[in-house]
């Protein structure tokens, strides 16, 4: 992301700040800043999109905000407020708590992230039920299917990720 850009949507309650946030990945000849000084506020029940050329910073910045950078990368600067708390500052324990109740992400390349010998009904309700009673797992799927217009006709949780096209999975 270029220097000091800034994003600014929201209202007085945002639910994610970011302040002068910077990523950098250290190689052993050269540090690489991927995100440099990003500054974003996004607001309760507010959508953003976030577009840029490959290579930007995106997914950095995306991957920043979950707690889940690569070994190389590191926060340098800034910090991520998410109701009121400084991501940056929590542990791993306290990243773990938060990341899949209350903020997740969807990663672009689903067959990189889907595991190929389960199948995706099992995927889904594994990551549900860390964070739901497993009573209601299975209508989560359901109504998740539903509002994501995945075809009833077919039953795609019992297919295995390589079986359905790119845009179903």
């Amino acid at each position: 992301m270029r220097e000091r850009e800034r994003i600014s949507v929201g209202s007085n309650h945002e639910l994610l700040e970011l302040n002068d946030l910077k990523v950098h990945f250290q190689t052993r000849l050269v540090r690489v800043k991927a995100v440099d000084g990003v500054n974003v506020k996004v607001g309760r029940g507010q959508i953003v999109g976030l577009v840029g050329e490959s290579g930007s910073g995106k997914s950095t910045l995306a991957r920043a905000i979950v707690g889940l950078l690569p070994g190389r990368a590191r926060i340098v600067d800034g910090s991520i407020m998410f109701k009121g708390q400084d991501l940056v500052k929590c542990s791993e324990r306290e990243l773990r708590s938060i990341r899949g109740r209350e903020i997740s992400m969807v990663f672009q390349d689903p067959m990189s992230y889907l595991n190929p010998a389960m199948r995706i009904g099992d995927q889904i309700a594994e990551a549900i039920r860390s964070t739901k009673d497993k009573d209601k797992v299975t209508a989560i799927i359901l109504e998740l299917r539903e509002r994501g217009g995945v075809p009833t006709s077919r039953d795609l949780m019992h297919d295995y990720p390589h079986k359905p096209s790119g845009g179903l999975r």
